[in-house]
């Protein structure tokens, strides 16, 4: 019988596929690989494998004519915990929590970077308009409460805050393991312009932002846009 081989890079740098007929055995590039579980479904076997510590990919092994699972639509650019849930339709179990764990801190995939600039006169909301709002993904204008924006899955993104009256917070958060981040933070006064860059310092890597404006009080406004890589 022949088996189709799919390896797919899950939650760090990329997605790989490739096919060995005629063999049932990963490719020599993970030779050595610990597999961490194997999920038995109709027809097809997924192996769950640290290739080394912190790195993962999930194999599948199919029966001829029997769809791969890594090929459905609704898992594409799912995490690798995420994923497990999708297809066994329960919680991962332990050893892929730490192992998904280990990748982050070891990978540092999760961590993105921020980058701040100030331009130090708030706009209009047609000067806001015509300044910042072309091509961007997200633009509101005259904004008066707290607002969030996501979740967006994403490789990096970037936005504008202006302050118009009162102060404003930006706060943008990505997904960790089991949570949320919870550690950035952008005051922006009033009368000021905030720009934003938001990006993970590892190439390739998608992460799942959330992007919140906060600390609305009554009669202030803000204008906001945004736009990301995804």
């Amino acid at each position: 019988m022949r088996s189709d081989i799919i390896a797919a890079w899950i939650g760090t740098a990329f997605v790989l596929t490739g096919c060995a007929a005629g063999s049932t055995e990963p490719e020599a590039s993970v030779e050595g690989a610990g597999t961490l579980l194997e999920l038995q479904l109709d027809g097809a076997k997924l192996e769950f494998v640290e290739v080394e510590p912190g790195l993962l990919m999930v194999m599948s092994q199919t029966a001829r004519g029997v769809p791969d699972p890594l090929a459905r639509e609704d898992i594409q650019g799912l995490d690798v915990l995420d994923l497990y849930e999708r297809l066994a339709g329960r919680e991962p179990p332990l050893e892929l929590l730490e192992a998904e764990e280990r990748s982050q801190r070891l990978g540092g995939a999760l961590e993105p970077v921020q980058r701040v600039g100030v331009n130090p006169q708030a706009l209009t909301a047609a000067e806001f308009f015509s300044t910042h709002c072309d091509g961007m993904a997200l633009c509101y204008l005259d904004q008066t409460a707290n607002r969030e924006w996501g979740e967006y899955r994403v490789y990096d993104a970037h936005g504008v805050v202006d302050a118009v009256s009162g102060t404003v917070a930006v706060q943008i958060r990505h997904r960790r393991v089991r949570d949320w981040s919870n550690d950035q933070y952008i005051h922006v006064p009033q009368g000021e312009v905030k720009h934003w860059v938001y990006f993970s310092p590892r190439t390739l890597v998608q992460f799942r932002l959330k992007v919140a404006v906060y600390e609305v009080d009554p009669g202030d406004r803000y204008h906001f846009t945004m736009s990301y890589d995804d």
